[in-house]
């Protein structure tokens, strides 16, 4: 009995020490946590972004969300006042004018709160992201009332207010998110 209470212990310990290494995706580490302003945040989930084209399925990039305490249900994501971080590690090149496309796009098809000065903020947001290499990193960090981009580790610019970070988290949580699995890993809800 007592061998079996410590292989059990043994098992959970192995699997703690795991999570809490992080995790790899098409090569991409994924740490299990990150330091943003000085509040440690830790990894809810990570997923792999995928296009079908032509029935083919491309790997587009490596997304992972983090916060401050552990979210595990989109309503959970969207009352969250707190620090949070999304990262997206590019798999492939994509042109300056196909980063603007595809955020129109995806914003356009998944984005389910608006509010009056919506387009304006969307269009700031999406003018901060330039051409991106294979291995580039996208960072979007939610932090107050602020919405500061990041690439590489270089910051880009913000977007003030709270309305405009509902926005973004409706395109990754809400009822049209980017992709249902996406949304599924982000919350750590399995792999992808």
């Amino acid at each position: 009995m007592l061998r079996r209470v410590w292989l059990v212990a043994l098992g959970w310990f192995v699997v703690w020490c795991g999570s809490a290494e992080g995790l790899e995706l098409e090569g991409v580490a994924v740490p299990a946590s990150k330091v943003v302003d000085g509040k440690r945040l830790v990894l809810n989930g990570a997923g792999v972004r995928t296009l079908n084209l032509a029935f083919i399925a491309e790997k587009v990039y490596v997304a992972s969300f983090y916060s401050a305490k552990r979210l595990r249900t989109a309503d959970e994501v969207m009352g969250y006042e707190g620090p949070m971080q999304l990262n997206f590690t590019f798999l492939r090149d994509v042109s300056g004018r196909q980063v603007a496309e595809a955020w129109r796009r995806q914003i356009a098809a998944s984005v389910t709160e608006v509010y009056d000065s919506f387009a304006r903020d969307r269009e700031t947001f999406i003018s901060f992201f330039p051409a991106l290499s294979r291995g580039d990193t996208q960072t979007v960090e939610l932090l107050g009332g602020k919405t500061r981009a990041r690439l590489n580790g270089r910051e880009l610019g913000v977007v003030v207010g709270r309305d405009f970070q509902r926005s973004f988290l409706s395109m990754w949580f809400g009822r049209r998110a980017v992709q249902r699995e996406l949304k599924q890993a982000l919350l750590g809800q399995g792999r992808q």
